[in-house]
């Protein structure tokens, strides 16, 4: 199932397009479609233009995007997959952000965070890397913390890192993104 649509503009102007890809397992709910285009918008906010594409899915596929991708086991919660920036077409493509629901509910359980920022927090997360922020170093890492805290502000979420960065070892509960 698939819900491509303009996500809504926060800070006038238009808004990025964002398609939403839902590829869930059988019984299992993602958030709905506008309010993940709203989770990108707010990571895109200020960038312009933009087309990507948000997909939702489950453990089985996750897994084997991570393993394929990233040669590691097991789902993660979140990967991003930038596009080729010499594309000409417009909008811009940033690329795709891949979103494992039920890896996301459990860390933001194990956690003791809201699902729903936490969800909205790998997303931001997840565009980001697709606009080049990364975490491998303490200054990257401290830039995209600042990103990523802006971001969860303009969606009305705590700062859920507290001011800290993810350190290129994952999300809080042992999950990577990239």
């Amino acid at each position: 199932m698939s819900a491509a649509g303009e996500a809504p503009a926060l800070e006038g102007g238009p808004g990025p397009v964002v398609d939403v890809q839902v590829a869930l397992e059988e019984g299992e709910e993602g958030p709905p479609p506008d309010q993940v285009r709203r989770w990108a918008a707010a990571a895109l906010a200020g960038h312009g233009p933009a087309e990507l594409t948000v997909r939702l899915v489950g453990e089985a596929e996750m897994a084997h995007l991570n393993a394929t991708y990233r040669g590691r086991s097991g789902a993660t919660d979140v990967l991003a997959f930038p596009a080729d920036p010499g594309l000409p077409v417009e909008p811009p493509l940033l690329g795709d952000v891949v979103l494992c629901v039920p890896v996301g509910r459990r860390a933001a359980a194990e956690l003791g965070r809201d699902p729903t920022c936490h969800l909205a927090h790998l997303v931001v997360h997840g565009v980001l890397h697709l606009l080049g922020h990364d975490h491998h170093g303490p200054e990257e890492a401290r830039r995209m913390a600042e990103a990523e805290a802006e971001a969860l502000r303009r969606l009305g979420c705590p700062d859920l890192l507290g001011g800290g960065g993810r350190d290129g070892g994952g999300a809080a509960a042992g999950e990577g993104a990239s």
